[in-house]
């Protein structure tokens, strides 16, 4: 039977089951994309879907287990580069090949995964959408095969770009009517947890009182634009001897920013926090005053500025990628140039010493978070593209 004929009542009910194939899964691996993937399918089976997720073996370091209702297939494959690819991609044939019967569709992280994912999708007849998420699209567009890869995605994957500046991107091969685009989600729902109990915590010595809390979350590497930030620091300093700095995330930059913040003499405003998890990230957001993401170029959408958004903090952040997608400089948050050490100093400063205007911008950002981003309102628009598929395959 046509799988659309067996889906037309599913479909219109928005159920469907789905072969989600993610390169990396939270809580199995922390990032962006993974929590995000976690994210989405919850929300998905909250709304009455079948997932079924196949990913990649546990990172070392998994810092939190929360519950997944998704049945979840992790591939082990090995350390050794040329195999890894090759095992991966042949567990994840045998797999597919295994829950044909019970999936509707495929729908992968990813344009390489899509690409994978489209191919077999072909064998065991099932239609597929590829949902680029960033990195993927900005480290490697320039490359012959990765845009041999993106020819073939159009004809044969519906795809979907998580920002316009992706799909921007994208359309120079592929046709801008073949690109859906919908942005991450995020939770709006807070936890409250009080500024006093997260500086005691920490045991920051500085006056409870007066202390101002400057928070980044994220991987701590070169193009996240940490160096910026912290050679802004002494001329915030110099104007707000109060600021403190909360800098979230591990990374292999971290021992070269902790040596910069000695060079500069500013380690007593700064303290460095491994991986939070998730629920620690919202408390520590629900406390601090102000959020700076000084990244140098686009990387998709970043869930730690909707999760600043949706606790109501005025946003720092550059003006580069999907970021103006969702800060509207003077509105909702404040983008300045990245690499631009005086500006970043200027506007934090600026903040640092406006109180009317942090919460100005905190409100309209919560607001632009429940109205456009909550992870129901996604899951909709998702749903409803899933739809399209079912009806054109």
């Amino acid at each position: 039977m046509n799988v659309s004929r067996k889906l037309s009542k599913r479909s219109h009910k928005h159920a469907f089951r789905i072969l989600f194939i993610a390169p990396r899964f939270y809580p199995f691996c922390s990032g962006g994309t993974e929590i995000a993937s976690y994210n989405l399918t919850e929300e998905l089976i909250k709304k009455g879907n079948k997932v079924f997720v196949i990913t990649s073996k546990k990172d070392k370091n998994v810092i939190e287990t929360p519950p997944i209702s998704s049945q979840v297939y992790l591939i082990n494959t090995t350390n050794i580069p040329l195999l890894r690819g090759v095992i991966f991609i042949i567990k994840l044939f045998n797999h597919m090949l295994a829950l044909k019967d019970k999936i509707d569709l495929i729908h992968a992280q990813t344009v390489n995964m899509g690409f994978i994912a489209g191919i077999f999708g072909k064998v065991i007849n099932r239609p597929v959408i590829s949902w680029a998420r960033g990195a993927d699209i900005y480290n490697h567009f320039g490359s012959l095969h990765f845009r041999f890869i993106l020819k073939w995605l159009k004809n044969n994957v519906r795809i979907i770009a998580l920002t316009q500046d992706l799909k921007k991107k994208m359309r120079q091969i592929i046709t801008p009517s073949r690109i859906n685009v919908i942005p991450n989600g995020v939770h709006v729902q807070r936890k409250d947890y009080s500024k006093v109990k997260l500086i005691r915590k920490l045991k920051i010595d500085q006056d409870i009182f007066s202390i101002k809390l400057i928070l980044y979350v994220g991987r701590l590497i070169s193009f996240k634009g940490l160096t910026y930030l912290i050679k802004s620091v002494p001329l915030i300093l110099a104007k707000n001897p109060e600021a403190y700095f909360l800098i979230v995330g591990n990374g292999p930059q971290k021992r070269d920013l902790i040596r910069l913040c000695r060079q500069l003499n500013i380690m007593a405003h700064f303290r460095f926090i491994n991986n939070l998890t998730q629920e620690w990230v919202s408390r520590f957001m629900n406390c601090v005053d102000i959020f700076v993401y000084p990244t140098l170029r686009g990387q998709g959408m970043s869930n730690a500025v909707l999760e600043a958004m949706a606790s109501k903090l005025p946003v720092v952040a550059t003006n580069v990628g999907g970021l103006p997608e969702i800060i509207s400089n003077g509105k909702n948050g404040l983008l300045v140039p990245s690499r631009d050490v005086d500006r970043l100093a200027s506007t934090i400063s600026m903040l640092l010493s406006n109180e009317s205007l942090c919460k100005k911008l905190g409100l309209k950002a919560r607001k632009k978070a429940i109205e456009r981003y909550c992870w129901s309102i996604i899951t909709d628009k998702l749903l409803n593209v899933y739809i399209d598929l079912i009806r054109d395959d």
